[in-house]
């Protein structure tokens, strides 16, 4: 949610009005700057990475918001928060994050269109999580998506 605002400390200090006094403020926040890749080397994992860090940065939102959110907190006045990073990874012919990817991508896809990052056919969403699959598995690797960052604190 955040990564989408041009002010995120400015949208924090707006959710707090609706929390009381020591209630807890929590977001998770991706970092797109980090992640995304499987060893050995993934053309479908990186060519699905550029569109997405090329997206997001293009639609006005912040691809580093996850490493941002203390500093977010910070300067909504809040206290500063607990954090943790948590990063998907796996491989094998059932792993979910294959279809998170894809459906990912499904998601920003009218932007890779509207801003020439991708055509539609370069894309082809239908198929995307099984090219995903199939370039893993044949190579028996293991693929890693992007960095979630979580912090939390209590409304002073």
């Amino acid at each position: 949610v955040l990564f989408y605002l041009r002010d995120a400390a400015e949208g924090l200090r707006r959710a707090c009005r609706h929390l009381q006094r020591g209630g807890v403020v929590a977001f998770a926040e991706p970092d797109f700057t980090e992640g995304l890749n499987a060893p050995p080397r993934s053309t479908e994992f990186a060519r699905v990475r550029s569109w997405a860090f090329s997206a997001f940065t293009r639609a006005g939102a912040e691809p580093r918001m996850g490493h941002k959110l203390r500093q977010a907190f910070v300067e909504a006045g809040l206290p500063a928060p607990e954090m943790q990073l948590f990063t998907p990874i796996g491989g094998g012919p059932d792993w979910v994050g294959y279809g998170y990817t894809a459906e990912s991508i499904r998601s920003v896809l009218p932007w890779l269109i509207e801003y020439g990052i991708a055509t539609e056919a370069e894309v082809d969403i239908e198929t995307l999580a099984d090219r995903l699959r199939h370039e893993v598995t044949s190579q028996q690797g293991t693929a890693t998506l992007y960095n979630q960052v979580a912090a939390w604190t209590r409304k002073p």
